[in-house]
């Protein structure tokens, strides 16, 4: 059994706490946070549970194996370094850190003390996504010429990040996942409307190495709540929109083809193909529980995670790239 210790009790720490909870491979011993109010209600909820304010405290029990950080993003950093110094296997909420130098010194540091060491890409683990990959894998869309994903909605500002740290690590993540291609170049455009110095919209442009193109439109400041990834190939098109609670993924019969064999412009043809629109089926499985499974078996099994720290450290270098793109006027960042 694996022992487990959270760290930080609000906004998301409780869904980790419910599912670690739940999960038979592992055991959660303590949670941590400098609110005793918060600490009040986990100790209510889970009375078999040890409650500290003292990070220092959980690292001291040898009963703890592992520890999952879901503090504010500001945190992750020295929290995570002082775990992996202690020897315990490290899983992180998203954004990973907020600079490529401190993920890559965390990476480091767990191979050398050979670690496990995971990131909460959470739409990883979500079985709608992973449908898509396999839509992509399979070639049913053809050869993918671009995707792009909006996630909007109006609120919730953050105190230390901005709609960039924010947002932009689900559909970074997500994009990585589904094409398993080098991202090659970055640019982005920001604004800060409401508190000056911290961009509430951004728009985020991702070239990869073969040839595919993303835009990421992220924003706190919308009239709707919009979770959309659209998927454009040549064969087939496809969307799954996350706001769905059944019907997540459609995939539509479009596409355009070119006639080749004309001897003048006025001859030029094009066909434009509508067929059906397919819904496929998806797995069930909440996508947080599926994740922290994964990581519980990888500490058993040594096996590397899907979102490992390698992979998330590139996330966070694309974000520190669309950042400084931002910074340059949408200036093209060569990654």
């Amino acid at each position: 059994m694996i022992g487990i210790g959270v760290v930080g009790a609000g906004n998301w720490g409780p869904n980790i706490i419910r599912n670690f909870s739940s999960i038979d491979s592992c055991i959660l011993i303590s949670v941590c946070d400098i609110d005793s109010e918060k600490l009040k209600k986990v100790k209510e909820k889970y009375p078999a549970i040890e409650i500290t304010n003292s990070f220092e405290e959980l690292l001291k029990n040898k009963e703890i194996d592992a520890v999952a950080i879901a503090s504010t993003p500001s945190t992750h950093f020295s929290l995570a370094k002082k775990a992996l110094i202690a020897r315990k296997h490290v899983f992180c909420e998203k954004p990973f850190t907020l600079s490529f130098a401190e993920s890559e010194e965390l990476v480091k540091i767990a191979k050398e003390k050979n670690l496990t060491l995971m990131v909460g890409h959470t739409f990883m683990y979500a079985p709608a996504v992973n449908k898509l990959k396999q839509l992509i894998d399979s070639k049913k869309l053809g050869e993918i010429y671009y995707i792009y994903i909006r996630r909007l909605n109006l609120g919730l500002f953050q105190k230390d990040t901005n709609v960039l740290w924010d947002l932009a690590p689900h559909d970074i993540s997500i994009v990585l996942f589904l094409l398993n291609s080098k991202p090659v170049s970055v640019s982005a455009i920001g604004y800060s409307h409401i508190i000056k110095g911290v961009e509430d919209v951004a728009f985020i442009n991702i070239k990869f190495e073969n040839g595919i193109f993303c835009n990421i439109h992220d924003s706190w400041l919308d009239p709707y709540k919009v979770r959309e990834t659209v998927v454009v190939g040549s064969k087939q098109m496809a969307v799954f929109d996350d706001t769905e609670p059944l019907k997540k993924i459609k995939v539509f019969e479009r596409s355009v083809d070119k006639h080749d064999s004309y001897e003048s412009f006025g001859e030029f043809q094009l066909s434009y193909n509508y067929g059906d629109v397919h819904i496929p089926k998806i797995a069930s499985g909440e996508p947080l529980k599926l994740e922290l499974e994964h990581f519980v078996e990888c500490v058993n099994s040594k096996k590397i995670p899907s979102s490992n720290g390698s992979f998330a450290s590139n996330v966070v270098r694309i974000i520190e790239a669309a950042q400084k793109s931002i910074k340059s006027n949408g200036l093209e960042v060569k990654l």
